[in-house]
C-alpha cells in the first residue's frame, strides 16, 4: 500500500515538472534596435526619424534610408547656400532645417541645388521625405492611430499611459507659452530637480521644439534675441498692462501666468465669459513694447 501511495505521488510529481516546463515563459531576448522595440509593443513617438522607448526606459532611434551608404547625407557647402539660381530638375531629396534655438523640420526639395540654397537647410539626403506617421487626425488634431488624444487640461494631443500628474503638468506649461496649435507632446523627461522637465513638443506638419523648465519655469541657457532688457516686466506688472488692454474685454484673468524668455512675453491664460471651443485664450503681455494682445491658440478646426 505505501508502495503505491509513493509511486502515484512520484507520478503527480513529475506530471506538475512536465507542466511547468511547458508553461514557463521564453527567456526574454534583449532589445537592441528601434525595429525590435516596436515589434515588441512598445509606444512610437510621433518624430522623424522616429523613436522608440521600452519599458525600462531605453531609447532606441529609427534608422533612416539604412540601406544607404554612410555618405548619403549631404552637407551644404557656402558657396551651395549662396546659389541664386538653380536647374528644373527633378531629383526629390529630403532637406534638413535648423530652425532658431536648435528646433528641426525637414521638407522635400526638387533638387539639392533647391535644398541647400533654402533658408536655414543645412543638409539633406537622397529622396522624398516620409510622410506624416500615425494616419488620420481627429477634430483635435491628434493622431488617433498612434495612440494620441486630447487631453483638455494639457491643451495638446497626449498619450494618456505615458504621462503621470507631475509630467502633465510640465506639459500643460510647455504647450500654454507656445502660439501655434494643434500640438502633439511627444516626450517629457524628469529632470534631476524638483520641477525640472525636457518637453518635447510636434505641431501637425512635424515641425519640433523643445521646452526645458526649471523649477516648473521654462527657462533657457541662450540669451533672449536682441540680448536682455533693462527694467523686465514682473508678473505683477504684466496683469496690470494685461488688465487695461482690450484682454479683458473677452474675459478674466486667470491666476495661471508663465514667462516665455525665448520671446520675451508673459502669458496669462484668461477665463472667457463665453466659452469658444477648440480654443485656449491667453493674454500676452510684450516685455519689449508693454502690449497687451490675446492669442486665442485654438486648434484650427472651430465649427
Amino acid at each position: 500500500m505505501k508502495y503505491s501511495i509513493f509511486i502515484l505521488l512520484s507520478a503527480a510529481l513529475l506530471t506538475l515538472t512536465a507542466l511547468s516546463a511547458c508553461t514557463a515563459p521564453p527567456d526574454q531576448q534583449p532589445i537592441t534596435s528601434f525595429e525590435e522595440c516596436a515589434t515588441a509593443g512598445n509606444p512610437v513617438m510621433e518624430s522623424y526619424p522616429r523613436q522608440c522607448r521600452t519599458q525600462t526606459g531605453a531609447l532606441f532611434v529609427e534608422v533612416v534610408n539604412a540601406a544607404a551608404p554612410q555618405d548619403a547625407v549631404h552637407t551644404c557647402t557656402p558657396e551651395e547656400s549662396a546659389a541664386v539660381a538653380c536647374t528644373m530638375e527633378y531629383a526629390p531629396v529630403c532637406g534638413k532645417i535648423v530652425l532658431n534655438m536648435g528646433d528641426t523640420m525637414y521638407q522635400t526639395f526638387g533638387n539639392g541645388c533647391s535644398a541647400c540654397s533654402a533658408m536655414k537647410v543645412v543638409s539633406y539626403t537622397p529622396g522624398e521625405c516620409p510622410a506624416p506617421i500615425g494616419g488620420e487626425r481627429d477634430e483635435h488634431g491628434c493622431l488617433g492611430p498612434a495612440g494620441y488624444s486630447w487631453n483638455e487640461e494639457v491643451g495638446a494631443c497626449i498619450r494618456e499611459w505615458e504621462l503621470n500628474e507631475d509630467q502633465r503638468r510640465a506639459a500643460q506649461i510647455a504647450v500654454m507659452i507656445q502660439s501655434y496649435s494643434p500640438l502633439t507632446v511627444t516626450e517629457v523627461r524628469p529632470g534631476q530637480c524638483t520641477g525640472c522637465f525636457v518637453v518635447s513638443l510636434q505641431d501637425e506638419n512635424q515641425n519640433t521644439r523643445t521646452v526645458t523648465l526649471t523649477d516648473w519655469k521654462v527657462s533657457t541657457e541662450e540669451t533672449p534675441p536682441g540680448g536682455a532688457l533693462e527694467g523686465s516686466l514682473s508678473e505683477e506688472q504684466a496683469r496690470t498692462l494685461a488688465q487695461e488692454s482690450a484682454c479683458t474685454e473677452e474675459g478674466r484673468l486667470s491666476d495661471e501666468a508663465f514667462y516665455n524668455p525665448n520671446t520675451q512675453t508673459w502669458w496669462i491664460t484668461l477665463i472667457l465669459g463665453t466659452e469658444r471651443q477648440g480654443c485656449s485664450p491667453a493674454c500676452v503681455v510684450s516685455e519689449h513694447d508693454q502690449s497687451a494682445e490675446i492669442n486665442w491658440r485654438c486648434t484650427g478646426l472651430i465649427p
